[in-house]
């Protein structure tokens, strides 16, 4: 994780993403489209916001 990258909420779980797309956008809703990059979808633990947070890295195609 950079200041590129970033981790959004869907439910109770998390993914980790490129921020690219979401500049802006920080603590709303939005809808995505993409893929997961791991066909094995291996979880990732990062540091954010002063908290550790276990995720699965998400490749963001589209903001709708």
């Amino acid at each position: 994780i950079n200041k590129d990258s970033g981790v959004i909420q869907v439910g109770n779980v998390y993914a980790i993403v490129s921020t690219a797309k979401l500049q802006g956008l920080e603590g709303q809703t939005v809808t995505v489209k993409g893929y997961f990059v791991n066909d094995k979808v291996d979880a990732d633990t990062v540091l954010i916001n002063n908290k550790y947070v276990t995720g699965e890295s998400f490749c963001i195609e589209e903001v709708i």
